[in-house]
């Protein structure tokens, strides 16, 4: 290292040589080699440790690979990266890691590779029902060309639009139109209609030939008719999340705004934590359907105590702070309710404060924080960091109203009386 660093590469490769010999197992050496071989041009070296690595360990091959990809790429050297594929295609490896490959290798130019690794990572995408992975993978597919196998990826993601990922997240909105598009190619969505409505009329008691139903509907554009499917399934199963927040994201993004508000509102009094993350758009239809009332009472109803992550909790919290602007009063009533359930967290108190200003009540903003400063009920006015952010916001408010002398004056008596 020390060579290295004063500029004396060649005798530092030296040492790495010398101590590859007596080594020769040692990976961390082999690294630090290809590291230094990179730095110093010589890539038919590197390309030759590469090899050696991945095949002694297996566990990070994967990076291995890529390494080996771009170097390749960079170089111009065809015969490595066809080696590369053979041994990719050849390897155990997931849909999503051959996506992945196969989306590197399209962005080095390589496209007939990259078809070649994307049309095994179909292969595998057909037993997968995440369907936010499998519209990814389709709109790849449709950029290299294949748009046959683009439409039956998004067929198959339209199947299981309502089912959760990993991370609890169903079809995107954006992901569902994007799916609707592509599948809408295929000859297969095409035959599938009348075997649908067939199966729903002969078991109009099974919920599963009704959801599957509304959902063919949605994704063909067929709104109306998806409704009646969609109003159909919620009858036998009303408390079926999923479907209830498909039905309302649906009628969302058909400019339906009054109808989605009913559908979430149902939704989330059944289900608090039904949306996860989503719940930015929620309040946005309810602003854009004029049910601001509506949001208030029921973001209030949400509220609840909790220790540690409450979804119910974080939508109220994003509703209040959606208010603020154009309607400070609902803030107001969201943020009182929020510090009546969790009265220990304080940047809802600073955000309570700020919606009185907002609402042009600066002197029960300052009310309020002074109230925290003055009790000993409560750990927020115990803890010294808390008390500065407090007078942080004090001072704020007392430059708007024009008597920040008095706050000074005041806290200059109060240091003179404890000094210490």
């Amino acid at each position: 290292y020390c060579y290295w660093w004063e500029g004396q590469r060649d005798t530092s490769q030296e040492v790495l040589s010398a101590l590859q010999k007596e080594f020769p197992e040692d990976l961390t050496l082999k690294l630090n080699t290809v590291f230094a071989a990179v730095q110093t041009g010589q890539h038919a070296v590197v390309l030759d440790l590469l090899k050696e690595i991945a095949a002694v360990d297996a566990r990070n091959r994967r990076q291995y690979y890529d390494l080996t990809l771009q170097l390749a790429a960079h170089t111009g050297d065809t015969v490595t990266v066809r080696e590369l594929v053979t041994k990719v295609l050849n390897s155990p490896s997931s849909a999503r890691e051959l996506h992945q490959f196969s989306e590197k290798l399209q962005q080095s130019g390589l496209t007939q590779y990259a078809i070649a690794i994307a049309k095994k990572a179909m292969t595998l995408a057909m037993g997968e029902r995440d369907p936010n992975f499998l519209i990814n993978m389709s709109q790849h597919l449709e950029e290299l060309g294949r748009g046959k196998d683009a439409a039956r990826l998004a067929e198959r993601a339209l199947r299981f639009a309502n089912q959760r990922d990993r991370y609890g997240r169903t079809l995107y909105s954006w992901h569902f139109q994007q799916a609707s598009r592509m599948a809408g190619r295929s000859k297969a969505v095409r035959e599938r209609e009348p075997q649908l409505v067939e199966a729903a009329e002969k078991n109009p008691d099974s919920f599963q030939a009704q959801a599957k139903l509304a959902t063919f509907y949605e994704s063909t554009n067929q709104l109306k008719k998806a409704s009646e499917a969609f109003e159909a399934a919620l009858s036998l199963r009303p408390k079926d999340s999923m479907t209830r927040q498909r039905y309302a994201q649906m009628l969302q993004r058909s400019g339906q705004a009054k109808a989605a508000v009913t559908q979430y509102t149902t939704l989330l009094k059944d289900n608090p934590n039904a949306l996860s993350y989503d719940y930015w758009e929620v309040i946005d239809t309810f602003l854009q359907a004029g049910k601001v009332e509506e949001l208030v009472s029921l973001a209030k109803e949400m509220v609840a105590p909790s220790i540690g992550r409450n979804f119910g909790n974080d939508f109220a919290q994003s509703a209040a702070s959606q208010c603020m602007d154009t309607n400070a009063e609902a803030a107001i009533e969201i943020y009182e309710q929020i510090i009546k359930a969790q009265p220990n967290q304080l940047y809802t108190y600073r955000d309570l404060a700020s919606a009185y200003t907002a609402a042009g009540e600066p002197e029960k903003a300052i009310q309020l924080l002074r109230e925290m400063l003055e009790t000993e009920d409560t750990k927020l006015s115990q803890d010294p960091y808390t008390q500065v952010d407090i007078i942080s916001k004090l001072i704020e408010l007392y430059k708007v109203s024009g008597e920040i002398a008095a706050l000074v004056t005041e806290y200059e008596a109060k240091l003179a009386e404890k000094p210490e």
